[in-house]
């Protein structure tokens, strides 16, 4: 249906739990949820935030429940208010919090740490080797969009992509410009479909 331009940033997604949680690392959260299954909350803003932690917390053998939000903003808001205890999220709605001291966070789904929180460990140095995760986003157009239409609009994103203006406000604001062609982009769209069709229906969600 669609016909792949260029993929735009790539993020981290941030763990982190309400500051009256009395976990000071994703080691001492998980055990407290498996202490205590379902007795802690997460909440989620989007299918993706959804699917990675369930997919993390069965990896884990952590049972908590999961409560749907309205995006992304809403999710944080609510660990934020105590109704749920944790949550995945991106680094926009997440930073600004942890830095504010209305939220803890724990780990991040990247190999490498974000850049703007360097002294919070990844889920792979907390314990969980090999879990990694990047959120991204991307442009596309309709499928059978003529091929002269995407190639000018490839040049055209990536030259703003790899400007230096725009390069610094998205950095600031915890993401990494990822401009490619549109052939290495769909081989990209093509295998995260496979690992994530795969995730889903291997743990049933």
């Amino acid at each position: 249906d669609f016909a792949p331009i260029t993929q735009l940033i790539e993020q981290p997604y941030i763990l982190s739990v309400h500051p009256s949680v009395p976990a000071k690392s994703l080691g001492e959260f998980i055990k407290l949820a498996q202490a205590k299954p379902n007795s802690l909350n997460y909440g989620s803003g989007n299918v993706t935030s959804h699917v990675m932690q369930e997919v993390f917390y069965r990896t884990a053998k952590a049972t908590l429940t999961h409560v749907p939000y309205k995006g992304s903003g809403p999710s944080v808001t609510a660990v934020v208010q105590n109704e749920v205890q944790t949550v995945l999220s991106g680094p926009g709605a997440a930073i600004p919090q942890i830095k504010a001291g209305r939220l803890r966070g724990l780990a991040v789904t990247t190999l490498k740490r974000a850049r703007e929180l360097p002294d919070l460990p990844t889920i792979d140095e907390s314990g969980f080797k090999g879990f990694e995760v990047s959120g991204w986003y991307g442009i596309m157009a309709p499928a059978k969009t003529p091929a002269t239409v995407i190639a000018r609009l490839n040049r055209e994103i990536v030259a703003v992509l790899t400007s230096s203006e725009t390069s610094k406000v998205l950095m600031a604001r915890g993401y990494d410009p990822r401009p490619t062609t549109p052939e290495a982009f769909r081989k990209y769209l093509q295998s995260e479909v496979a690992r994530w069709s795969k995730a889903v229906k291997q743990y049933g969600i």
